[in-house]
């Protein structure tokens, strides 16, 4: 039953959305598409231990970091396949995070610009001196002296750089780290005397803005195949998912231009009530959220390119956002509303949820690992191999059945079959399990990750490793005669954990 209090805060979050209340679920677009789990990043705007939400429910955490991040800013993207999550936080630094470990590492300085990365792991800037950086998960860093507007990291691991000439021209350029050799390059007749130069690479195309002209570029031959003029400074752009259309918007102007790449013109443009300051896409290419002055959203419908209606809702780094399975996160003061993009309707309400920092993603990382993982392969081995290869089973005597039950049958021991003649293994040891709670890649975040936790009178300890070249330090307990007792001491610690057989 809610409360007084509740029912108050719904009809004041309804009046909001200009809309009414409907029961959870309604107003979603569809189901949450098949593929990868779908989850939330959330911390406290103040930072702290990150932690991951299994989405629609967003009340159980299926994950907690080692480490503390500082407050976020904006995310840059994360990378599935390594699990990394790369953002920017509030003092303009970048911060990366490793979602399979929980460890947390600040590349770069700070005051840098730029911040680009195009898989969340490998991070690119444009530092304070002027020169341009790579920073990579593994703490290589690499960088070049040059001059650039703007930098846009490609999947392939290159990097574009944007820069005016001295006529106010567009020289593009490209580098392939760690080398520093220019291997492509393309000068843009278009002056970009107005505005600021903005690059967005959508798998093999890169778009960009300068002045009034957007441009496509083909990255595999490094060849300009579409220029539009959108009649005014061009503001910002985002391309949609499949990247056949880019919602652009002008300075001074009160609509929504959208490019077909295709025909390489303006398709239509969609009028708003006011000026549009910034544009965000939904992922699955549904909605498109425009903002406007005074905390209006207007909410476009992307396959039909019409404007659906407006919404009340402050625009920060990470919200306004297009959930999994359609609604909207808005932000009301310290409450996330969370509204169906089809009607605008209100959902469902989350107290104090502004109050954190907010990241949806697909990732099936944070599913409990199968126990068969943790487990060594066994090989079978009796006197079964000994009897197909001709050999006598132990225990039997020249004169015997040499397909006879081998004599140990009952034992602990194992027999193979060598070329020296059978050998008797000793008897295999009772299995001990081991917790670990951390493996990072110094002494110092180590000593951190294993501060403040106790069990049982236990401290954890560290142990080394040598993997790829690289030391790598675990936070360990244990070892335990048991995974039951294992188990239990790693849930104690109230941080993630492994459980592994054997000793650290």
């Amino acid at each position: 039953m809610r409360t007084p209090l509740a029912w108050a805060l719904l009809v004041v979050l309804s009046a909001c959305a200009d809309r009414p209340e409907r029961a959870d679920g309604a107003g979603a677009l569809a189901p949450i598409p098949a593929g990868p789990d779908p989850v939330v990043l959330r911390v406290s705007q103040g930072g702290g231990l990150v932690t991951a939400v299994s989405y629609p429910g967003l009340d159980s955490v299926v994950w907690r970091s080692s480490f503390r991040v500082p407050p976020l800013a904006r995310a840059l993207g994360y990378d599935p396949e390594d699990g990394y999550f790369t953002a920017v936080d509030t003092s303009g630094r970048p911060v990366r995070l490793d979602l399979r470990l929980g460890a947390v590492a600040i590349p770069g300085s700070a005051g840098g610009q730029g911040h680009a990365s195009a898989d969340g792991g490998t991070l690119f800037a444009i530092n304070v001196d002027g020169d341009v950086a790579r920073y990579t998960p593994i703490g290589d860093r690499w960088s070049l002296t040059v001059t650039a507007e703007a930098i846009i990291p490609l999947r392939d691991g290159s990097l574009m750089m944007a820069q005016r000439d001295e006529t106010d021209r567009l020289l593009l350029r490209r580098v392939r780290p760690p080398d520093s050799v220019v291997v492509d390059s393309l000068v843009v007749t278009v002056p970009a005397a107005l505005g600021t130069v903005q690059g967005v690479a959508l798998g093999d195309r890169v778009f960009l803005s300068a002045g009034a002209h957007l441009l496509s570029m083909r990255t595999r031959e490094f060849a300009q195949d579409v220029e539009v003029d959108i009649g005014g400074t061009i503001a910002a752009f985002v391309p949609s998912p499949s990247g056949d259309r880019v919602f652009v918007i002008a300075e001074g102007r009160n609509d929504v231009s959208v490019v077909d790449r295709f025909a390489g013109k303006v398709a239509s443009r969609i009028e708003l009530p006011g000026v549009p300051l910034g544009l965000r896409v939904d992922p699955l290419g549904r909605a498109l959220l425009v903002r406007g002055a005074d905390d209006v959203v207007w909410v476009i419908d992307v396959g039909t390119a019409e404007l659906v209606g407006a919404v009340r809702s402050a625009w920060r780094g990470d919200l306004p956002l297009v959930l999994p399975d359609g609604l909207l996160a808005l932000v009301h003061g310290d409450t996330v509303a969370l509204t169906s993009s089809i009607d605008l309707g209100l959902v469902r309400a989350l107290p104090e949820g502004a109050k954190d920092f907010w990241y949806a993603m697909r990732w099936n990382g944070f599913r409990p690992r199968a126990t068969g993982l943790d487990e060594p392969v066994r090989f079978r081995a009796s006197g079964e191999s000994a009897r197909s290869s001709g050999a006598p089973s132990l225990g039997a005597s020249a004169g015997e059945d040499s397909t006879a039950p081998a004599a140990l049958a009952d034992s602990s021991a194992v027999a193979r079959d060598t070329a020296a003649g059978v050998v008797v293994a000793p008897p295999r040891r009772a299995a001990v399990f081991t917790v670990q709670l951390a493996a990072v890649l110094t002494e110092a975040l180590a000593q951190q990750a294993a501060s403040g936790i106790e069990v049982d009178g236990r401290r954890p300890r560290i142990s080394t490793s040598v993997r790829d070249g690289r030391t790598l330090y675990r936070v360990v307990l244990g070892p335990y005669s048991s995974r039951d007792e294992a188990e239990r001491v790693g849930q104690s610690t109230g941080r993630t954990y492994w459980v592994f057989e054997g000793a650290p």
